[in-house]
């Protein structure tokens, strides 16, 4: 059975309402977090280097994958700018600023 990708990114988003939270995690942390399950990193890997297609995990699926996730961890709706600007964790940050998220 196939599924419409933008049909589970709206029910992930549904969803993200019911899942506990951590509180004590920074902007930050959660933004790694993010990067680390929607990409499928594995543990020990430097994260905040990482860029767009520089990963074998971060490709055109894994930017979507990483998109929906981000949006859903912070309850944003990133504009297509953004998504498409959106090419290695330093600008994740920088999306995170610009929706007055810091930490």
């Amino acid at each position: 059975m196939r599924y419409d990708i933008d049909f589970i990114a709206i029910c992930a988003r549904k969803l993200a309402i019911y899942l506990p939270r951590p509180i004590s995690m920074t902007p930050h942390e959660r933004l790694i977090k993010v990067f680390t399950q929607a990409l499928e990193i594995p543990e020990g890997t430097s994260i905040e280097t990482l860029e767009y297609r520089g990963s074998r995990g971060w490709d055109s699926v894994g930017h979507m994958r990483l998109v929906a996730a981000l949006e859903t961890e912070f309850g944003l709706l990133l504009e297509t700018e953004q998504i498409l600007d959106f090419s290695s964790f330093q600008h994740g940050l920088g999306i995170l600023k610009a929706h007055g998220i810091t930490d």
